[in-house]
């Protein structure tokens, strides 16, 4: 697990610099914004996915289409959804925020977030369990998610301040 924080880490710190100075095209990096996405991709994201794939190999061993099939809704439908809450919380009281604040983000960010992630993950995941073999997993949904982390990096520095349409304001 010591080589995917350390792998997770760098990625969200790439991300982290995307998001700030390429997407949001801010003027003035944010060095503690780098510091928690780093934080939260090597603290809190990296033992996730890690986690995930070898639960998800023990209790659905091979690579056959079904099982794949299987893993694929159990990653769209339980781990996703944790994923992103551990992603919108642990951002929120890093960076300061109320328990009851963090709960209020969380509730106007996981629905559209969610949304957008079975658009990419279901197709990556059927890829990842039928083609990757188990021990490089981990480290393919990284690479992956280096793109899926400045989206939720820019969703969660509140795309909608810099007018994006972000389905944020749909129920």
């Amino acid at each position: 697990m010591i080589k995917a924080v350390g792998y997770y880490g760098s990625l969200w710190l790439v991300a982290d610099f995307v998001e700030q100075k390429i997407v949001c095209k801010k003027v003035v990096y944010d060095p503690y914004k780098a510091a928690r996405s780093v934080t939260v991709g090597g603290g809190v994201v990296a033992p996730l996915v890690y986690t995930w794939m070898k639960v998800g190999e023990k209790i659905l061993p091979g690579r056959s289409l079904r099982t794949a099939l299987m893993k694929v809704c159990i990653d769209a439908f339980v781990f996703g959804p944790v994923a992103i809450s551990s992603f919108y919380m642990s951002s929120s009281l890093l960076e300061g925020k109320s328990w009851q604040g963090s709960v209020e983000e969380w509730k106007k960010k996981l629905a559209p977030t969610i949304k957008r992630a079975w658009c990419l993950w279901p197709g990556v995941q059927l890829l990842n369990f039928m083609f990757v073999p188990p021990t490089r997993r981990v480290y393919f949904v990284g690479t992956v998610s280096l793109f899926w982390s400045v989206f939720l990096l820019y969703m969660k520095d509140d795309a909608v301040k810099h007018g994006a349409r972000t389905g944020l304001d749909e129920s």
